[in-house]
Parts: structure tokens; sequence; C-alpha cells
């Protein structure tokens, strides 16, 4: 388990630092209301983008975000892997090892694969 936490923006908030040269999610005009960050003792950052990170000590947007959102639970794999494990392996090593917890078996790879190749299935992706 790490310090690691979620938090959700309850409303829209207004960049003191924006940039609307770049489409960087730090430098929007405004960031939107139910933007969802993974917060560290040292940066913040989307959940939905592996670019684009500011510090908590960022006087301007940083204290902006953290003063307008609300922590929430982890619901997606990327904030999972921050917030209850710390840690950065790939999806393969984490199938690996719930496989050999137990807490997958090969009936649940086939499940899956079926979901996965259904024409009328759409499964999203969220790291």
């Amino acid at each position: 388990m790490s310090d690691n936490y979620i938090i959700e923006l309850r409303v829209d908030v207004k960049n003191p630092q924006a940039d609307r040269r770049s489409k960087d999610w730090y430098k929007l005009p405004t960031i939107p209301a139910g933007s969802r960050f993974i917060v560290t003792s040292s940066f913040i950052m989307k959940t939905d983008s592996r670019y684009g990170t500011i510090s908590v000590s960022n006087v301007e947007l940083g204290k902006a975000i953290l003063a307008n959102a609300e922590r929430v639970e982890p619901k997606t794999v990327r904030e999972f892997k921050y917030v209850d494990a710390d840690w950065s392996f790939d999806g393969d090593a984490v199938l690996a090892a719930l496989l050999k917890l137990g807490r997958i078996t090969r009936a649940d790879f086939v499940a899956a694969g079926e979901l996965l190749n259904a024409s009328d299935s759409k499964v999203e992706f969220e790291d």
C-alpha cells in the first residue's frame, strides 16, 4: 500500500498558468470538473494521461486542483496500480501473479478472450 491517492475535481478550475499553444492538460485554460488525478508526495498527474505532471508544490495550479477536489476511490487499472501497489509492472506480470495466487483461472482467460473477440463488444482500456 502506498501513500498515493486519487482525487476528482468537483468544479471547473481556471488555470492560472494557461498556455493556449499547448494541448497538454496542465496548460488548458480550464481543467474540467470530473477530471481525476493521481496525487503522490511530489506530483499530481491526470489519471488518463501518461504525460504531464505538475509538482504538488506548484503554488498556483497544484493548489487550485487540491483545493477544489475530493478524494475518491480508484476505479481504473492505472489508479489501482498507483494507490494500492505503487508499482509499474505490465499487464502480463499482473496476470501471472493473479494466476499464481489462484485468483484467476484458465476459464477466466477464455472468457476474457471471448469478450475481446466478440464483434459486438467494445472494451475500453484504461491504463
